[in-house]
């Protein structure tokens, strides 16, 4: 590692696009009102076609606001790599007063890169094959090491619809989206985006695609027993202060002297564009228990799942609405007990948040808050960072 920064380090004093790595303070003071920089946030990393490193070609990282950013395949004196991306990190403006430029990126942005315009992939902490890359809310000052390849089918796992690496309430939205006419399928690999996949899309093994594939998708999602499941990944997103989406638990006042206590999740979505999520309610299980785990109570919903395993101290649920749920939703409502005299005047304070996925109608990431306690998700893609 040592000699790799030593590489890098060298490489920043001839090359002048890496000069956005670093925020140096300036030595005298800016004008008043001036501008401030636009950091960049860095790639790096090697390009390949069937295992063989190219040696021409080019990098795209296609923003999510409609621009692209381009840079020719080399290789990179002193290292392994073959390219190396700049790409501008906006942390200035603020996005909910200001229209965001769309040749930058901020925090929780999507990117999805391409190798000689083809769609490419790598391996994420898991050795998950993944398309998409989220800008995580440190990136400023930060290098990412990529090794982009070309996609394949034969790359994704059984129910991956969407090709992005995970099985998730992503997956089951769009098989439903698809089985309903919302949305034509694809068997062409790539498949266009909020278009599924249709030869990844038979989980049930019963030569379709539609509802009951989405369904075990859903049901594989929060662990329900005696079903048969394929391999299980979900792409967790941590919540995001500001944003439009807000997830949240409410205790529900009970009859006077009622031994148990209603809990409701709810999603309140001001912008009506959430399509999927998946979430879970944490609790001491020598203390509590779950007696009733009922899903979309108030009929709002296209499908969802709810399942507390007895003992876990987790209860999951998930939530899909193929057309966005309306500005707020009851996702599920659960009911706890005590275990044996245990108090729950304080039950608010016993339980905890953990959101594992929320999606838009098109299955694309959706960035969230929460007013109140919530467990750490965890990120499958954990990207070598150097410093």
């Amino acid at each position: 590692m040592l000699n790799l920064m030593h590489s890098l380090g060298s490489l920043m004093m001839t090359v002048a696009v890496v000069v956005g790595l670093l925020i140096v303070p300036s030595a005298t003071t800016p004008p008043q009102n001036a501008p401030l920089p636009v950091p960049d946030v860095m790639f790096y990393g090697t390009a390949t076609l069937q295992g063989a490193v190219l040696e021409s070609g080019t990098i795209t990282a296609i923003l999510p606001r409609g621009e692209q950013i381009a840079t020719e395949i080399t290789p990179i004196q002193g290292t392994d790599y073959n390219y190396m991306l700049a790409v501008p990190l906006n942390v200035f403006d603020d996005p909910e007063t200001a229209e965001l430029p769309a040749d930058t990126v901020v925090a929780n942005d999507t990117l999805y890169f391409a190798i000689n315009a083809e769609d490419a992939y790598y391996k994420d902490a898991n050795d998950l094959d993944v398309r998409a890359f989220t800008i995580p809310q440190s990136a400023i000052g930060e290098t990412y090491i990529l090794d982009l390849m070309i996609a394949s089918d034969d790359d994704y796992m059984l129910g991956d619809v969407n090709v992005n690496g995970y099985r998730d309430v992503a997956d089951a939205l769009l098989m439903l989206r698809y089985s309903v006419g919302f949305v034509a399928g694809d068997e062409d690999f790539p498949p266009a985006l909020g278009r599924p996949y249709l030869p990844l899309c038979d989980v049930t093994v019963d030569s379709l695609c539609n509802a009951g594939d989405a369904e075990r998708i859903l049901q594989c999602d929060v662990g329900m027993p005696e079903v048969s499941c394929p391999p299980s990944t979900s792409a967790a997103v941590a919540q995001t202060p500001g944003a439009a989406l807000v997830l949240r638990f409410k205790v529900v006042p009970g009859s006077e002297g009622s031994s148990t206590r209603t809990v409701q999740v709810i999603a309140s979505d001001t912008e009506q564009c959430l399509g999927a999520a998946s979430l879970e309610l944490h609790y001491n299980p020598a203390e509590l228990t779950v007696s009733n785990c009922a899903t979309d109570p108030l009929a709002a919903l296209d499908a969802g799942e709810c399942y507390a395993a007895p003992g876990a101290g987790n209860a999951r649920l998930n939530g899909v609405s193929i057309d966005g749920t309306g500005p707020e939703k009851v996702l599920a409502e659960l009911t706890f007990a005590p275990v044996g005299n245990h108090n729950m005047g304080n039950l608010a304070e016993e339980l905890t948040l953990q959101v594992n996925g929320a999606f838009d109608s098109m299955g694309e990431v959706l960035a969230w808050t929460s007013p109140q306690p919530f467990v750490g998700t965890t990120h499958l893609f954990l990207p070598l960072v150097l410093h």
